[in-house]
C-alpha cells in the first residue's frame, strides 16, 4: 500500500479533497480522465481523533465517560504491591449520517519484564499481569454485561529497550517488555453497525498487576547485642520512598548512631 498525502494526490493525479465540517461531506474532486482512473482505484482514509464534548459534531468515537482506576500515571506503584486497574469506557457515534468501518477499541496492558545484565551475565523475569484473571466485557443492548472475553481479540507485541542512565547499576543491561493488546470491533451487529444515533458502546477491562519485591535482609549483628542491619537491593530503576522504620525492628527516633547507606556512600541526614 503506498500512502499519499493531499499535496501528492493534487500533484500526481489531479485529486482535490476537502472537507465540509457544516455538512459533514468530505468532497473529492477529479479533474480529469487520469484522476478518475486513479480515484476509483485509490482506497481514502481520514484519521479521526476522540471526541469529548457537547459541541463534537464530526467524530464517530464520541467519548461519554471514560475512567481508569486502580494506577496512577504520577507515582509508580510501591515494589511488592498487587493492583487492581479497571478501564471503563462508554462511546457513541456522534456523526450525523455515516459511519466507518473496522473502528476498535483497544486495551493495552504490560505483561512481562525481563531484565538481561551484560555486566554480571545474569536474567531477572517478572510476570506482571496474568489474563487468565483479567475480566473483559461489554453491556449489550438490554443491559447486561456479556460473558467474559467474548467478542474480544487479543494480540501482543515486544519492546526492547537498553539502559542508559548515568550510575544506574544496570546501565547497558537490555530490558525486553511484552504488551498485551484486547481489540474490540465495534462496526458489527452487536453495536448496531455503529449507525449514527443509535449506535452506544460501554466496554470494561478490569487485570490485576503484580510488581517485583525488593531483595532485603534484616538482621541482627554488630559488636553490640543490640545493633541491626537491614540491606536493601533494588532490582530495577525507580523513584520512591523507603520507610526504615517499617523496615528495621526497634528502629526509633531515639535510635542512635544510625548509619544509612547508598551504593556504598555514606548519606548526610
Amino acid at each position: 500500500m503506498v500512502e499519499f498525502g493531499l499535496a501528492e494526490l493534487t500533484s500526481r493525479f489531479g485529486i482535490t479533497m476537502s472537507y465540509n465540517p457544516a455538512s459533514q461531506q468530505l468532497l473529492v474532486n477529479i479533474t480529469n480522465n487520469t484522476s478518475a482512473l486513479a480515484a476509483n482505484n485509490t482506497e481514502f482514509s481520514v484519521l479521526f481523533t476522540l471526541m469529548n464534548g457537547t459541541s463534537s459534531t464530526s467524530s464517530p468515537i464520541f467519548v461519554n465517560d471514560q475512567k481508569l482506576l486502580g494506577f496512577n500515571m504520577d507515582a509508580p506503584p510501591p515494589l511488592g504491591s498487587n493492583i487492581t486497574v479497571s478501564n471503563y469506557i462508554n462511546i457513541t457515534n456522534a456523526l450525523a449520517n455515516y459511519t466507518l468501518r473496522d473502528i476498535r477499541i483497544r486495551f493495552m496492558m504490560p505483561m512481562n519484564v525481563t531484565v538481561n545484565s551484560t555486566g554480571t551475565n545474569t536474567t531477572d523475569s517478572f510476570q506482571l499481569t496474568n489474563l487468565s484473571t483479567a475480566n473483559a466485557t461489554y453491556l449489550t443492548s438490554t443491559g447486561s454485561w456479556r460473558a467474559n472475553w467474548v467478542g474480544f481479540l487479543n494480540s501482543t507485541s515486544n519492546i526492547n529497550v537498553t539502559d542508559s542512565i548515568p550510575g544506574s547499576p544496570a546501565k547497558g543491561a537490555n530490558i525486553s517488555i511484552w504488551f498485551s493488546y484486547m481489540d474490540m470491533n465495534i462496526t458489527n451487529h452487536t453495536f448496531n453497525n455503529w449507525t449514527p444515533t443509535w449506535a452506544n458502546a460501554s466496554i470494561n477491562f478490569t487485570a490485576y498487576m503484580t510488581f517485583p519485591v525488593m531483595n532485603e535482609t534484616a538482621v541482627s549483628g554488630g559488636a553490640n547485642a543490640g545493633d541491626k542491619n537491614y540491606t536493601a537491593t533494588v532490582q530495577m530503576n525507580m523513584a520512591g520512598r523507603l520507610n526504615l522504620t517499617d523496615r528495621v525492628p526497634g528502629l526509633s527516633i531515639n535510635s542512635k548512631d544510625v548509619v544509612v547507606k547508598m551504593d556504598g556512600q555514606i548519606l548526610s541526614p
